[in-house]
């Protein structure tokens, strides 16, 4: 389970009751809705009414608060002191003079709307409903990705119409879990989602893009099958980029005490308190050692007792180390939570010798809450934590452990070649590593929060996150939104910032106050910034100033007029590239090719405005984008947008990728502390195929190092030797002669430091396999788990008769496979590729195809849990086999067999696992910081 669920089920002392959590990502029926509906109609003018909560303790809220009402719009002042206090959080300010639990903030002369009518219970949404036709699906699930493009339909989605579909679950309860409060929990579902429990309307949830969850044991049978009906519509998201639709995230059905920990409320801050030094670790790197620090601990717990009955319970935090030693513990006093409401409890343990999270050693503590009632303990929750101080500051950038870190990031959006939306955690493991293994310490969740394990990931690869909201103006709804991610996320080591909005996104500058206040009550020890340079308006409620493909003059201008205000370009770089697309061959529209591979110099150019030594008082760069994307094409045939720097949409890496691993990784010093604990001292690659081009003696071949000087080699002939200036790259041209050509780094001394080989291929004459993902060269493990969601990448290679890599290729390739696994996706990178990507096959492109394989069955965890998963989901085995046997299951590996006409096949094996603590996602990542 990610994180954030996981609990601790049997602490070293013994068993405890704690929520019991099963997994609902299986065996959903499902039905695009057809013919598409049309639009719905866009929202009316906005009214003056807003429903602005502080959150805030009983007494801040008389005391500390001042208020006015100006133009319309409630204005509000809170004392820094009550930050991050939420026990409070029944009061709302009003314009009014008074404060009132009951009363919405609204100015007195604009009444608020009226409710809305009372919708009528769709057909698809009634038990007796016949859905024996819908697909079965498995979840995260992209309603939308197989869906046909067409030209008519909007370049920013991809050419992909949007529309609307419905989910319906059949699940059984437990008679065990009468009694208990039930719930199902969602990381996400795009975008609006409307929810019915046996024909009844549930709740609606406007946000595609923040969890949320909905109690369901009032209404649910203990004794019969319940229907569960999800309508999602997806056909009015905000995003000019393709958004896709549906459940594309995880679900999870849980049952608590009805006094329990409310979900996504543990969390840890720490603050070092004693001296820091470098230690030696285990492995011999040194690693920062605080004497002492302070970690302050809360989580929140709700008092849902159907008889609203007052308890009287108390909290237990634990720390354990990395070794799962127990290194601080406390009890709080035994506090009353009344029925119907909820009680945050808080705690400050001291830590000797705590060790930090950084970029290089990202040390995460394990924190455990147990919740009592006298000698009885209710529930258990554990999260894991880092201790480590972050500041930004408006001369030096971002100090992390009062060291000076350069900000060297990346922005993503959450889609993938084959997957669309529903990208698969080890697949975002492989992106983070990707970004890493170019000396990417930092990653944009660009442009909404992200589905959580990509910040799991993060914290235990040592990757700064900015955190995003999505939808921004002085709405209720979007402020709820942005403290909902801020909730969820802040107990996160690795999160640095958080960001309110992106771009145009940001206009509405009269809600800053506003977003900076739901974040400083919900978290209150990171700074907050928008990727978007406004007006003062603005300005003054953001503590790092970012920046959206700005010119080197724009930062200087900024901080000459605001000195003491932190600068980031929080996004960089409008460059665009096709992998294998060398410059000496013509571009062509028509057949989907827009541009060239060698985009090396328009990065330089751009990253230097803020990565430049001049100006130390920019915090850093985000470069947009590490990879390819769906949406925002630049024309038909295109439905993919080619900003991305370090791969294409299908993960295969791009040329860029060399220029950027010689200038953020390779020339950093090991001793920075920004810099992942990954690569060498120099680096080398030819960005060019050695193939002729028609018409032309010579070829212009790019090659990307940072070494002083770079020899190329013809057939083993000395050609041609060239100077790197920094940040720079070596420019030939040379006669064409069919063969190898090699490029060769050199020191300052002359000596060979890395060297770089290409081959003139010969005729295609069969195809080759290897496993991209799990592999320890990617750092993504080295087998699959069998848990029914787990995947496998496999790259398809077009080669000749000595396994050169045929780079023009585009053959056909078909995939078939065996065993416990089934072909989940197809792609090969091409931005004009419109293959629909669930097909079996797929043409590659300049040689290279990508199959995604999906584990089959779920064979992982204990036996009781896959039992109690078959009882719950009854189609949760159509499509994934559960596992119940009580025999261990016999684990074969996952065969894939490629072929194409007139080529020899190859075929793969997939090494699988049944054991989540050593192959899962988070265990690989916690042990792939170097890899």
């Amino acid at each position: 389970l990610p994180a954030m669920l996981c609990l601790l089920l049997l602490l070293l002392n013994g068993a405890v009751l704690a929520t019991e959590i099963v997994n609902f990502d299986f065996g959903w029926r499902f039905q695009l809705e057809q013919p598409a509906p049309a639009p719905p109609a866009p929202p009316g003018p906005a009214h003056c009414t807003i429903h602005l909560v502080k959150q805030l303790s009983e007494a801040a809220c008389t005391e500390n608060v001042s208020y006015g009402c100006m133009d319309g719009v409630q204005q509000m002042f809170v004392d820094k002191g009550c930050r991050g206090d939420f026990v409070c959080d029944g009061y709302k300010l009003t314009c009014s003079s008074q404060l009132d639990s009951r009363t919405y903030c609204t100015c007195a002369d604009v009444p608020p709307p009226p409710p809305p009518p009372s919708p009528a219970i769709p057909p698809q949404a009634m038990p007796s409903y016949n859905d024996s036709a819908w697909a079965v699906v498995d979840c995260p699930h992209d309603m939308l990705i197989n869906e046909p493009v067409a030209e008519s339909n909007s370049a920013s989605q991809g050419f992909r119409a949007r529309n609307s579909g419905w989910y319906r679950k059949h699940f059984r309860l437990p008679a065990d879990w009468k009694g208990t409060f039930v719930r199902l929990y969602l990381e996400g579902s795009f975008h609006q989602t409307t929810i019915y429990l046996n024909g009844h309307l549930v709740d609606v949830h406007e946000c595609g893009y923040t969890s949320f969850w909905i109690r369901l044991d009032l209404m649910a049978s203990f004794s019969d099958e319940n229907i569960l009906a999800l309508h999602v519509e997806a056909r009015n998201g905000t995003g000019w980029w393709e958004e896709f639709g549906g459940l594309m995230r995880h679900q999870y059905l849980m049952s608590s005490h009805t006094t329990h920990f409310v979900p996504d409320t543990a969390w840890a801050h720490a603050k070092v308190t004693g001296t820091v030094h470098l230690r030696s670790t285990a492995a011999g790197a040194l690693a920062p050692v605080a004497d002492s620090a302070a970690l302050t601990a809360s989580v929140t717990v709700l008092n849902a007792s159907p008889d609203a009955q007052l308890v009287n319970v108390s909290v237990t935090t634990t720390v354990r180390d990395a070794q799962g030693s127990v290194v601080a513990s406390a009890t709080l006093p035994r506090a009353s939570v009344a029925g119907g409401t909820n009680r945050t409890f808080s705690v400050v343990l001291d830590l000797a010798a705590a060790q930090l999270w950084t970029v290089h050693a990202p040390y995460l503590y394990t924190l455990t809450f147990t919740l009592h009632q006298d000698s009885a303990e209710w529930d258990a929750v554990n999260i894991s934590s880092g201790v480590r101080t972050v500041h930004f500051d408006a001369a030096k950038g971002l100090i992390l452990n009062n060291q000076p870190v350069k900000v060297r990031g990346f922005c993503d959006h959450s889609n993938f070649g084959a997957v669309g939306g529903a990208v698969p955690d080890r697949m975002n493991l492989f992106r983070a590593q990707a970004l890493r293994n170019v000396g990417g310490n930092a990653w944009r969740m660009a442009h909404n929060p992200p589905i959580p394990v990509r910040l799991d990931i993060a914290d235990r690869l040592g990757m700064l996150i900015m955190d995003e909201n999505r939808d921004y103006a002085l709405e209720q709804q979007y402020v709820d939104n942005m403290g909902s991610m801020v909730r969820r996320d802040r107990k996160h080591p690795s999160i640095m910032l958080w960001s309110f909005c992106n771009e145009v996104g940001c206009n509405d500058e009269r809600a800053a106050p506003y977003f900076r206040n739901v974040s400083y009550a919900n978290d209150g020890t990171r700074p907050v910034t928008q990727n978007h340079l406004g007006s003062n308006l603005s300005t003054a409620y953001l503590d790092v100033q970012g920046f959206s493909h700005k010119h080197g003059d724009v930062f200087d201008q900024f901080h000459s007029a605001n000195p003491k205000k932190p600068m980031l370009a929080t996004e960089c770089c409008s460059c665009f590239s096709q992998r294998g697309q060398d410059a000496d061959f013509p571009l062509n529209r028509t057949e989907g090719i827009f541009y060239s591979n060698d985009i090396g110099p328009c990065t330089a150019v751009q990253v230097n405005y803020s990565d430049t030594s001049a100006r130390p008082y920019v915090a850093g760069t985000f470069i947009w984008s590490g990879f390819d994307y769906y949406g925002e094409s630049q024309g038909w045939p295109q439905v993919i947008k080619c900003r991305g720097t370090v791969a294409d949409i299908a993960g295969f890496e791009k040329e860029t990728a060399g220029w950027i691993r010689s200038w953020w990784l390779a020339n950093i010093s090991t001793s920075d502390a920004g810099r992942p604990p990954l690569g060498s001292k120099y680096t080398i690659s030819i960005v060019d195929s050695w193939v002729p081009v028609a018409g032309k003696s010579n070829r212009t071949i790019h090659v990307y190092s940072n070494a002083p000087r770079v020899d190329l080699y013809v057939n083993g002939q000395h050609t041609a030797s060239q100077d790197v200036p920094f940040f720079g790259e070596a420019d030939f041209s040379i006669p064409f002669q069919a063969g190898n050509l090699t490029a060769v780094a050199r020191a300052v001394d002359g000596s060979a430091v890395a060297s770089h080989t290409v081959v003139t291929p010969g005729e295609a004459k069969a195809l080759r396999l290897s496993l991209d993902v799990p592999h320890p060269s990617t750092g993504t493990g080295s087998r699959v788990v069998l848990d029914g969601e787990d995947i496998g990448m496999v790259r398809a290679e077009v080669v000749d008769a000595h396994g050169v890599v045929v780079s023009s290729a585009s053959n056909n390739i078909s995939f078939s496979v065996t065993g416990p696994g089934r072909v989940w996706g197809t792609h090969n990178g091409n931005p004009a590729s419109q293959t629909p990507p669930h097909a079996s096959w797929h043409n590659a492109y300049n040689g290279l195809a990508r199959l995604v394989v999906r584990v089959s069955v779920n064979a992982a965890g204990s036996l009781s849990e896959r039992q109690r998963l078959a009882f719950i989901d009854v189609d949760g085995g159509v499509v994934t086999q559960i596992y119940t046997q009580p025999q261990p299951f016999a684990a074969e590996d996952i065969v894939v067999t490629a072929s194409s006409p007139g080529l020899s096949s190859a075929t793969l094996k997939i090494p699988v696992s049944t054991d989540t603590a050593a192959d899962g996602v988070l265990a690989v990542a916690a042990r792939s910081v170097t890899f």
